[in-house]
Order: C-alpha cells, then structure tokens, then sequence
C-alpha cells in the first residue's frame, strides 16, 4: 500500500500530461539529442511531480470535500503527510540536480518560477480568492513545454513565446470545461472557479474566445516556419472542430456536450504535439 501511495500521490495523469507536452517542447527545438532528452525529461517531471504533492497537501481541506478527491492518498490517509513532504523535497533536489548538470541554467529558473507560479500565487492564493485563478494556473502549466525547448535551444525565442501562448490559451477553455462539469463539487468546497463566479453564460463565451485565439497562436507556428503544411492542416481541422463544439455548446444546458468538448481538448493537445513531431522545420 505504501508503494501505491507514492505513485498515487504525484498525480499520474498529470504527469503523463506533462511529459507528451514537454516531449512536443523539445522536439519542436529541432536540435535535440537523446542525452539532454532524458535528462531534462527526468528533471522536469520529478520537478512537477514535487509540486503534486505539495499541492495535494495545501488542498487538503478541499479535497476533503469535493467528491472527485476526497479519495487521495493524504486524504484517506492523514499519517502518510510527512512522507509525502519529505518524498516532495527528494523529488525537487533531484530534479534541479539533474536540470542544473545536464540542461542549462536558465531551465533551472523556468522551473523554478513555475513552481512559485503554481504553489505560492495558484494553489496557496488565486484558487481559493479569484474567478481568475486558472489565467494564473494555467501559466504554470504552460511552463513545461516551453522548459523542454529551452533545455535544447538555451533561449527564449520567438519558437518558445509562441508555445507558451498555444498551451496558455488552450488550458484555458480546457480547465473552463473541468469547472462546469464539476460546478457543484467547487461550489461545496467555496471555491469561486470562473462559471460560479461569473455565469455559465459568460464562461461558455470565454471558452469560444479563448479557443479562437489558440487556433491563432498555432498558426503562428507554421508562419514562422516552424512547422509545415501537414501540422497547419491538421491542427487548424481539429481546433475548428473543437471550436464548433463551443459554439455548439454556448447554449445546449446538455452535459454531454460539455464532456464531449473536454474529451476533444486532451485529444487536440495530442495531436498538436505528434504533428510537431512529424512536421518540425530545421530552424
């Protein structure tokens, strides 16, 4: 039971979801090799995974509440709170041990800011304070990407902006749907997510918006040649599909559609990374 609970406690999903995300960052810098690869791939989720578990316990209070966490690890087991901490610390000095010898610096210090970025202004402030809490969240989570780029290109570049922009605004509508599906359980906890604060009406505008301007930031990908006509083509049709669902959504009460357009995000996010893969431009 203690071994399940140290791979349960970094959150696994997200972890997967950062590492296909962190993987489309490096192979989009073109020039990577499979040392700095595995290196800073290694660095950068045992960095995320710290920052779990952290969170896990500063939201102890509301994963208590909310039904779809009320089940994790330091929730059913309060005990296991110290080891959790000290696992947490492990996990982060070795992470920086590995970015510092095997990337670069300035990887250091991306990772850093998102981990104060997520910790102290998201997890310990704007989600229990602000509508406005997943602009701030969804930066941090924007981080990764642009830190495997970075541990191959040891700039910030235009390349770099541009995916930070496409994970921003695409974390964004992705996060709007969690909330409105999950609308009661943040409601229960006090917690003033966006569609409680300011409407479901508002939120389901937002979500078209934000779409709309993730679908911009992409293209900027393929005329800035960083990309070719296969990304551009692909990407454009599945993100115009997801759009059509917003819309589609704006004023259908059904939850179906709602789930339907949260399924899409996690499978555009996908195939935005595989394409960057096939199609990546010598730059």
């Amino acid at each position: 039971m203690v071994n399940k609970n140290y791979l349960l406690i970094i959150k696994p999903k997200i972890i997967i979801g950062n590492l296909i995300s962190i993987l489309g960052g490096i192979f989009l810098s073109y020039k990577w090799n499979i040392k700095i690869l595995f290196g800073s791939v290694l660095g950068i989720i045992l960095i995320i995974a710290a920052s779990c578990i952290i969170n896990n316990y500063i939201d102890l209070d509301i994963d208590s509440i909310m039904l779809r966490t009320r089940k994790r690890v330091l929730v059913r087991e309060f005990s296991f709170i110290k080891n959790a901490i000290n696992y947490a610390y492990i996990l982060l000095l070795i992470g920086i041990f590995l970015l510092y010898n095997i990337t670069n610096i300035l990887v250091v210090c991306l990772s850093l800011i998102g981990i104060i970025i997520y910790i102290l202004l998201y997890s310990l402030y704007y989600k229990r304070n602000s509508p406005y809490s997943t602009l701030v969240g969804s930066f941090a989570g924007s981080l990764p990407p642009v830190i495997g780029y970075c541990s191959i290109s040891k700039k910030i570049d235009l390349a770099a902006i541009i995916i930070l922009l496409i994970y921003w605004l695409w974390q964004i509508p992705h996060s709007y749907s969690i909330a409105i599906l999950k609308k009661k359980e943040y409601l229960l906890a006090s917690i003033p997510v966006f569609p409680i604060n300011k409407g479901l009406l508002i939120t389901k505008q937002h979500i078209i918006i934000y779409i709309i301007l993730f679908i911009i930031s992409e293209i900027m990908l393929f005329l800035n040649g960083y990309t070719g006509y296969m990304y551009l083509i692909l990407i454009t049709l599945f993100s115009i599909y997801w759009l059509l669902i917003a819309i589609i959504n704006y004023k259908n009460k059904k939850s179906e559609i709602i789930k339907k357009l949260f399924l899409i995000s996690i499978f555009l996010i996908i195939i935005f990374n595989l394409m960057i893969f096939i199609d990546v431009k010598k730059h």
